[in-house]
C-alpha cells in the first residue's frame, strides 16, 4: 500500500468536488467524479459506488463505478460478488446508519466472516432513505484514514454524490416521460389525421352519390 501523509487542502477538495458534481451529466458520470476525488485523498486500493436497481428478481445491487490501484490489479484478492448485496442490505435495513462512522462499523461487523481487509463505507441517502453506498477497502489503512475527520470527509463525499446521482436519475426519468409523451402525441396526431382523411373520403363518396341521384 502506498505511504500517504495526512492530506492538506481537504476543504478545497470538497469545494472542487461540489463544482464538478454540479456539472456532471448522468449517475455514472457523478459516480466517476466522486471516486476520482476519493482516490486523490484516500490511500485505498479499491473503491466502489453501489446502488439499488429494480430487476425482474426484485431489488439487486448495481455497481455504478469502480476504481482499483493500480487500475489493472485487484490488490486485496478476488472481490466477493456477494459483498455489494451485503453492504446494501446492512445499510438499507437500518435508517439510523446515516454517516460513514456508523456505516463503516455496521458493515465491518456484517462482513467479518468474508472480508479481512480494512474497509470504509459511506451511505448514499436521499430524503432519509439509503439507496446506495461508497465502499472502500485496502490491504492496509493508516490510522489517520480511519480518523473521525476523514470519516466525516467521506460522509460529505457520500452526501454530495447521493444528491448528484439522485438528480441525474430524476432527470433521466423525466426525459423518458417526455419522450413517451411526445411519442403518444405523435401517434394521436397520426390517428387523428387518418380518421379525418377517412371521414373526408366518406363525405366525398356520399356527396357524389347524392349528386348522381339528383341528375
Amino acid at each position: 500500500t502506498l505511504n500517504f501523509d495526512f492530506p492538506t487542502g481537504v476543504g478545497h477538495s470538497i469545494q472542487r468536488l461540489a463544482e464538478r458534481l454540479s456539472a456532471s451529466e448522468g449517475a455514472v458520470s457523478a459516480s466517476d467524479i466522486a471516486l476520482d476525488a476519493i482516490f486523490e485523498i484516500f490511500p485505498v486500493d479499491r473503491a466502489l459506488i453501489i446502488t439499488r436497481r429494480m430487476s425482474t428478481q426484485g431489488v439487486v445491487p448495481e455497481i455504478l463505478a469502480s476504481r482499483t490501484r493500480p487500475p489493472s490489479e485487484d490488490p486485496t484478492g478476488q472481490f466477493d460478488t456477494i459483498i455489494p448485496g451485503l453492504v446494501l442490505s446492512t445499510l438499507c435495513t437500518d435508517s439510523r446508519l446515516s454517516n460513514a462512522n456508523e456505516a463503516t462499523a455496521a458493515v465491518r461487523a456484517a462482513l467479518a466472516d468474508r472480508s479481512t481487509s480494512p474497509i470504509l463505507v459511506a451511505p448514499l441517502r436521499q430524503r432519509g432513505e439509503t439507496f446506495g453506498a461508497i465502499f472502500l477497502d485496502a490491504v492496509m489503512l493508516p490510522e489517520w484514514v480511519q480518523s473521525d475527520e476523514m470519516l466525516e470527509f467521506l460522509s460529505s463525499v457520500g452526501s454530495m454524490a447521493a444528491l448528484a446521482i439522485s438528480r441525474a436519475r430524476v432527470q433521466a426519468e423525466l426525459g423518458v416521460e417526455r419522450r413517451l409523451a411526445l411519442r403518444q402525441k405523435v401517434q394521436l396526431s397520426r390517428r387523428t389525421k387518418k380518421s379525418t382523411a377517412r371521414d373526408t373520403a366518406e363525405l366525398d363518396i356520399g356527396a357524389n352519390g347524392i349528386s348522381e341521384s339528383l341528375r
